[in-house]
């Protein structure tokens, strides 16, 4: 298995200025997002990778969850993991390629199908990670009455 660098965390943000991310959260690296869809903005903060990118509407991830992704990217060029509502809430790169957010319907149930076929497509080895839950509609609040207002 060959050992990948550090990645270190960086936020890609949207929605306030820097000033106001740094404020909330000190000493974190910040990218402002890129324009374009969700795969435009996600090519756009993989840079040159390896990468790993999280949601940020993940309630049950964890550092063991992130950290087992990395070691499959030990093993594979992508891996993804899955949501259950069929998109991804983790996605691993060695080496960036815009062909892998070909013709994807960001926001439907087959996000994850489409960037799993975009990878068998490149000659990719891919790997997935545990499936979880996201947060994207109020009404997956009920998963999680207690970040409801």
């Amino acid at each position: 298995m060959e050992r990948l660098a550090s990645l270190d965390p960086i936020l890609s943000y949207t929605g306030a200025s820097a000033a106001a991310f740094r404020e909330w959260l000190p000493g974190v690296a910040l990218l402002a997002q890129a324009e374009g869809d969700l795969g435009a903005r996600m090519l756009a903060a993989m840079g040159e990778g390896p990468a790993v990118i999280v949601g940020s509407d993940v309630p049950d991830i964890t550092a063991g969850a992130v950290q087992e992704a990395a070691r499959l990217l030990g093993e594979a060029d992508l891996v993804l993991g899955p949501a259950e509502d069929g998109g991804f809430w983790l996605i691993g790169v060695r080496a960036p390629d815009a062909r892998l957010f070909a013709d994807v319907d960001w926001g439907t149930g087959s996000v994850l199908a489409a960037v799993e076929a975009n990878a068998k497509r490149l000659g990719w080895r891919t790997a997935r990670a545990a499936t979880l839950a996201d947060l994207d509609r109020p009404e997956d609040l009920k998963r999680w009455p207690e970040l409801a207002p």
